[in-house]
């Protein structure tokens, strides 16, 4: 017996081949690969979050990243082997420990800032001006529905 995907109309094809090439082109965004100063995208967001408060609690970035504690720690650690980040315990709450940036860490969050402010740059000259704002809302809207259809493992499931 075959498995087949039926696709219900041409819209769906379209779809769904637009997506492939979505995934693809957002492949430097993967947990895994190094994109800018030999950090993962999921590191730079770490230290962005720390940067724009000054201090995080690791509570708090398990929150913001949408993983589990020890998934957390497992990314975090590497930051603070390279010297980027440093751990110190919590002033309120002697359980908690709070990230802070280092010296090391700021200078290379900053030089990751302007690499992805270059490659802003150039994203939006590729983009024709009328067309930007238009990006903006399908990108939108786009991920409004996937946050309406898709729950993280419920993709497939029928209702």
């Amino acid at each position: 017996m075959y498995i087949t995907t039926i696709m219900e109309t041409a819209y769906d094809k379209q779809l769904l081949s637009v997506i492939r090439r979505l995934i693809i082109s957002l492949r430097v965004f993967q947990t895994e690969s190094k994109f800018c100063e030999d950090l993962t995208f999921t590191q730079y967001s770490i230290l962005s979050y720390v940067a724009r408060t000054g201090s995080l609690e690791m509570s708090a970035l398990h929150t913001l990243l949408s993983v589990e504690k020890s998934t957390t720690t497992r990314l975090v650690d590497p930051l603070v082997k390279m010297g980027y980040l440093k751990k110190t315990q919590s002033a309120h709450d002697s359980r908690a420990v709070e990230l802070h940036l280092t010296g090391r860490g700021k200078a290379v969050f900053k030089n990751v800032q302007d690499c992805i402010s270059d490659f802003m740059v150039d994203m939006g000259n590729s983009i024709p001006e009328n067309k930007r704002e238009d990006v903006i809302q399908s990108l939108e809207i786009f991920i409004r529905s996937m946050d309406r259809c898709c729950n993280p493992g419920e993709c497939c499931k029928k209702q």
